[in-house]
């Protein structure tokens, strides 16, 4: 039997650094919002908290795109 690997790209990563409490759907682009909705992106302040769209942010925020695998 023979087993077959499929190498995806690797994790993508984008940091923003906010001066200014913001709500983060406001800094975004339409097409990140459209990623985030899709699971595509997924967004964390550096402390390690996953945010929502509709969330207020100040500091550094991660973009992530989720890893793939079983």
């Amino acid at each position: 039997m023979q087993t077959e690997c499929i190498l995806a790209p690797q994790r993508k990563k984008l940091e923003i650094e906010v001066k200014e409490k913001q709500v983060l759907k406001s800094l975004l682009t339409q097409e990140q919002i459209g990623d985030i909705h899709d699971g595509k992106l997924s967004v964390v302040s550096s402390t390690g908290q996953k945010l929502r769209l509709d969330d207020e942010v100040k500091g550094t925020v991660l973009m992530l795109s989720p890893l793939c695998g079983g």
